[in-house]
């Protein structure tokens, strides 16, 4: 297991370690839509500070999946931050296409502006 996953206040956060893969991805998703918290969770934050998370498209459809699962409670949004340009392509490719775009998945290159956004709705992509 190359991830951390806590909960605490309705709040799920995702730390992703350096030798982080795509498996870790589907364990840790699958992980939290198995979790007894996931109907009090109303925000997920995955922080990827430069692991080696490389899906496959394949892989991508899958993770699409496991996050539509997490998001089938229209109050839960999720906040991706990434540190590499490659994780933030990824992040991209995953913003549009789960939820078929709702606007709830948005990847940031900061922290800070993810929990801003999280809490209020309010940050610019990318910050």
């Amino acid at each position: 297991m190359n991830y951390t996953l806590g909960f605490s206040d309705g709040v799920a956060e995702l730390r992703c370690l350096p030798q982080f893969t795509y498996e870790d991805g589907v364990e840790a998703l699958s992980e939290i839509v198995a979790a007894p918290w996931l109907s009090e969770m109303t925000e997920l934050v995955i922080l990827d500070s430069g692991s080696a998370f490389s899906p496959t498209r394949e892989g991508v459809n899958e993770l699409t999946g496991l996050m539509d699962e997490i998001l089938s409670s229209e109050r839960v949004r999720i906040a991706i931050v990434v540190t590499k340009v490659v994780h933030y392509g990824i992040g991209r490719v995953l913003e549009a296409r789960v939820g078929r775009g709702s606007g709830r998945v948005r990847v940031f290159l900061r922290e800070e502006a993810a929990r801003q956004w999280l809490s209020t709705g309010e940050a610019e992509p990318g910050e």
